[in-house]
C-alpha cells in the first residue's frame, strides 16, 4: 500500500541517506563543560566591545530556541540578557568548546567573522556539535563540522555542506541549526538568550575600569558548581558569612564576626542595587595591605555582575564575580581582580598557581554548607532553588511561579530522613 510505501521510504532516509533531521520539543542532554578549578592570568585591558550578532536575513527560516525540559520555559525577562560564558581565552582559535546556560547547551568557536554560538545540537540526529571539529569548505570558510555525518554549519546557523544530499538537490532551511547573538567585551564572552531582535538595545554588563586607563586585571578564575545560581548570587553578596566560613584564609577570622554595617543607596532595575557594605578584615598579602573596618562599594548589575570596589593605600581595586545560572542545583562562576596601580612583586608561573589553589579553597569552603542547604530547602518544599522563604511569601500574597530554573537536577546530596518527614507536616 502506499502508506507502507512511505513508511519504507522514510526509514530509508533516515538510516541510510541520513536526509530527515529531528526537531525535539524537549532537550537532549548535551555535553557541558568539565569541572575545573579556573584559570590565572595577568592582562592589560583588552580592546573594546566587539561583537557579532546573527544576521535575520541569513537566518536557515524562523529562528528556532532550544527548548529547556519538560516544556517549561523560563520567563522572558530572564532570558532576554546577556549572559557571561567564559572567558575569550578560554574559546580557542582551532575547535568548538562546549558551554550550557539556562540549561541551554551551546557550542561557542571562533571562524573569520569572529566569535559564534550554536546550539550544541546537532538538526540531524542531536549529535553535540562541540565534539565535531572546524573544516574550512571550498570557498576558504570556516565551519563547524558535526563529527557523526559531516553536516557543515555557518555562524547564523545555516547549514552550508550535507555529504549524503544527492546531485543538485537544495539544502532545506529546516537543516540549519539554531544560532545565538554573541559578543566579545572586556576578554569574557556573552551570550543572548532570548528575542534576538532585542539583543542590540540590552547592555552588555560591563564594568567600566576595565576600559580604564591605567587599569589593569589579573588572576581571572573560573569554576563550575554544583549549586544553583541564587544560592550562588546569595553566598556573594552576603559579607557576614566571610569571617566564619573563610576563617583561615587571608579574608576570614573567626574571632572577628560581628553585626556588619550596610546600606542600599540605588536600586538598579529589575534586580540590582548599589550600596556599601563594612568587611571586618580586608588584607591581601599579594598587595601587601591589611585593614580593620573597611568600607566597599558593592554593585549588583543584574543578573550576572557583582562588583564590590574599594580603595587600599596604593590606589584603587575591585572584585569582579560574573555568576552564571548553567542549570538548575548548577552554576559557573567568573572571578576577575582589577586594580589602577603596579606593585614591585612580578606574579611567576608558581605565584599564579598557589593564587589559584586559593581560590579552589574559598569556594570548597563553602561547598558543604550550600549543597545542604539546598538539600534542605527541597526538604522543605520550597520553590526549587530560590528559598523557602520565597515560596512562603508567594503562596501568603498570592504570587505566581517562582522558580528560576526550568527542570530538575540529579541531586547530589540525599534528603535527610527527619527532613522528608518535616516537609509532610
Amino acid at each position: 500500500s502506499l502508506s507502507r510505501l512511505w513508511l519504507v521510504m522514510h526509514y530509508y532516509l533516515v538510516l541510510v541517506a541520513g536526509l530527515v533531521p529531528l526537531t525535539p520539543n524537549s532537550r537532549t542532554r548535551g555535553f557541558s563543560a568539565p569541572l575545573r578549578g579556573g584559570r590565572a592570568t595577568l592582562a592589560v585591558s583588552p580592546s573594546p566591545v566587539s561583537s557579532r550578532l546573527p544576521s535575520e536575513s541569513a537566518q536557515p527560516g524562523k529562528r528556532r530556541e532550544a527548548e529547556p525540559p519538560e516544556g517549561k520555559l523560563v520567563p522572558d525577562s530572564w532570558l532576554d540578557n546577556w549572559y557571561p560564558v567564559m572567558f575569550t581565552a578560554d574559546v580557542p582559535a582551532d575547535s568548538p568548546v562546549a558551554a550550557q546556560v539556562f540549561e541551554r547547551p551551546l557550542v561557542l568557536y571562533r571562524d573569520e567573522e569572529g566569535l559564534q554560538c550554536l546550539a550544541d545540537t546537532c538538526p540531524h540526529r542531536l549529535a553535540p556539535l562541540s565534539e565535531g571539529r572546524l573544516a574550512v569548505d571550498a570557498s576558504g570558510k570556516t565551519r563547524l563540522e558535526c563529527s557523526y555525518h559531516g553536516w557543515q554549519f555557518a555562524g547564523c546557523g545555516k547549514c552550508t555542506k550535507l555529504p549524503q544530499l544527492e546531485g543538485t538537490k537544495p539544502i532545506l532551511p529546516l537543516y540549519g541549526a539554531s544560532a545565538y547573538p554573541v559578543r566579545e567585551a572586556q576578554g569574557v564572552a556573552y551570550v543572548f538568550l532570548g528575542n534576538a531582535s532585542l539583543a542590540e538595545s540590552v547592555p552588555l554588563p560591563l564594568a567600566p575600569e576595565l576600559d580604564a586607563e591605567g587599569w589593569i586585571y589579573e588572576q581571572d578564575y573560573m569554576r563550575d558548581l554544583p549549586y544553583d545560581y541564587t544560592t550562588l548570587v546569595e553566598n556573594i553578596i552576603d559579607p557576614s558569612h566571610v569571617p566564619v566560613s573563610h576563617h583561615g584564609t587571608v579574608q576570614g577570622d573567626r574571632n572577628l564576626a560581628q553585626p556588619i554595617a550596610t546600606s542600599v543607596s540605588e536600586r538598579m532595575p529589575p534586580i540590582g542595587f548599589q550600596g556599601k557594605t563594612e568587611v571586618p578584615l580586608h588584607a591581601s598579602s599579594r598587595l601587601s595591605f591589611a585593614q580593620t573596618k573597611a568600607v566597599q562599594t558593592v554593585t549588583f548589575t543584574a543578573p550576572s555582575l557583582l562588583a564590590y570596589r574599594f580603595s587600599v593605600p596604593a590606589g584603587d581595586a575591585s572584585a569582579l564575580f560574573y555568576p552564571i545560572p548553567v542549570a538548575r542545583g548548577r552554576s559557573r562562576i567568573l572571578v576577575r581582580r582589577a586594580r589602577n596601580f603596579r606593585t614591585e612583586r612580578v606574579m611567576r608561573t608558581a605565584d599564579l598557581v598557589a593564587k589559584h589553589l586559593e581560590n579552589n579553597i574559598v569556594f570548597d569552603q563553602d561547598m558543604a554548607f550550600l549543597c545542604g542547604q539546598e538539600a534542605r530547602l527541597q526538604a522543605l518544599r520550597a520553590d526549587g532553588w530560590g528559598g523557602a522563604w520565597r515560596a512562603k511569601r508567594d503562596s501568603e500574597v498570592g504570587g505566581g511561579r517562582s522558580y528560576v530554573m526550568p527542570a530538575a537536577p540529579v541531586r547530589r546530596l540525599p534528603t535527610p530522613p527527619s527532613l522528608s518527614a518535616m516537609a509532610r507536616l
